[in-house]
């Protein structure tokens, strides 16, 4: 019985050792040839609209544009090298609207995502994260960014 244990753990310590020996010489072993280059992230370019219409809304409730960035490039995820552009127009780009409810104090956001013709939305916000709504509407897109061939 102590050798099966004795054995699990030496096979177990083996196998521990092997991946952070391969983890750790992963660049010079796909330098040789031996493992296979990492796969590139094909640029994904989107953009961000404030269409609020409501003037009051528009002024209690501006547009963060840095937090924002961060919650669309959160939600997309690592399959796609997002690429922020404040002009960018077009079918291959990923617009995602955003409109501003101002309540009680509170700023609640609406993003409907745009891509190839397609939509996904509307995403509210959760109401105690600001800008969640993109983060959401981001992980909804993927599927969107899959079938538009990217």
């Amino acid at each position: 019985m102590r050798l099966d244990v004795f054995r699990a753990l030496a096979a177990l310590a083996g196998t521990l050792t092997g991946a952070v020996a391969l983890t750790a010489f992963a660049p010079e072993l796909r330098s040789a040839g031996l493992l296979p280059a990492p796969a590139d992230r094909p640029e994904l370019v989107y953009t961000l609209i404030n269409v609020t219409e409501e003037l009051a809304a528009r002024r209690a409730c501006p547009l963060d544009l840095e937090a924002a960035k961060v919650r669309v490039e959160t939600g997309l995820g690592p399959g796609v090298r997002p690429v922020y552009s404040p002009i960018a127009d077009g079918p291959d780009i990923l617009v995602h609207e955003m409109t501003a409810r101002h309540e009680n104090d509170i700023c609640r956001w609406t993003a409907v995502v745009h891509l190839g013709g397609r939509q996904s939305g509307p995403h509210a916000d959760d109401p105690a994260a600001s800008l969640s709504s993109l983060e959401r509407a981001s992980r909804r897109a993927r599927p969107l960014v899959e079938t538009t061939g990217r």
